[in-house]
């Protein structure tokens, strides 16, 4: 993962950078941890190599992972980085 800074000033703002085969949510979690990210947004366009896409079942009230074992575009990716406790959450949709 790389990383750069566009912006100080108001609201910091990082363009983050990827390497194939890197998983994204444990890597925005790490990034969230090292620069001190206490509530935080992003959005994010790309591809996956594979995903686990999940939706929450209400009857079963459990969520319902769909693994996708090929290569996907991700559109838009938007999500918030908080504070559970001590540790960086990462909410992705």
């Amino acid at each position: 993962m790389r990383s750069k800074t566009l912006s100080e000033s108001g609201e910091r703002t990082w363009a983050v950078i990827f390497d194939t085969g890197e998983e994204v949510m444990a890597g925005l979690k790490r990034f969230a941890t090292d620069h001190s990210l206490t509530a935080s947004r992003f959005t994010a366009i790309g591809a996956f190599s594979e995903a686990v896409l999940g939706y929450f079942d209400w009857e079963s009230k459990d969520y319902q992972r769909l693994p996708i074992n090929e290569q996907v575009e991700v559109l838009a990716l938007l999500g918030d980085i908080a504070l559970q406790g001590r540790q960086s959450k990462v909410h992705a949709h």
